[in-house]
């Protein structure tokens, strides 16, 4: 899918760049690197109705809703494929995300790819499960 682009009248900043989303600021892993544990804000997860809005507004302006992730683990959440649909339907940008890798199983691959998903980056630091233990 070719990067949704709106122009706006900046000279700093000619185009809107890709929107990244947190769907989650969950995760179950803790990263050595990660700001994720030091968070404040209560472990939540984004309202539907918030998450419809925002996916309509990206696709009316032609905004890229290209990353859903942020300091949370977006497999964690049950409508993650749902969300990817909802996206892809309506226009509004590539809905791809990042993830710790671990609860991807071919169940849930099957389902992300029938949902739309088109790309996924998988991040690998180390092979060694004590440093990311719960």
């Amino acid at each position: 899918m070719t990067p949704l682009t709106r122009a706006i009248n900046f000279a700093f900043y000619p185009k809107i760049p890709a929107i990244s989303l947190e769907l989650t600021n969950q995760c179950n892993l803790k990263c050595p690197y990660c700001a994720n544990p030091t968070l404040l804000r209560p472990k939540s997860y984004i309202e539907w109705s918030l998450l419809e809005k925002i996916v309509s507004e990206c696709a009316e302006r032609r905004y890229n809703l290209a990353w859903l992730h942020g300091v949370g683990e977006p497999l964690l959440w049950n409508r993650l494929e749902e969300t990817i649909s909802l996206i892809r339907r309506k226009g509004a940008g590539d809905g791809s995300f990042a993830t710790n890798g671990t609860l991807l199983r071919p169940s849930r691959v099957r389902a992300l790819l029938d949902a739309g998903l088109e790309s996924i980056y998988v991040s690998i630091d180390t092979l060694d499960p004590d440093l990311y233990a719960n």
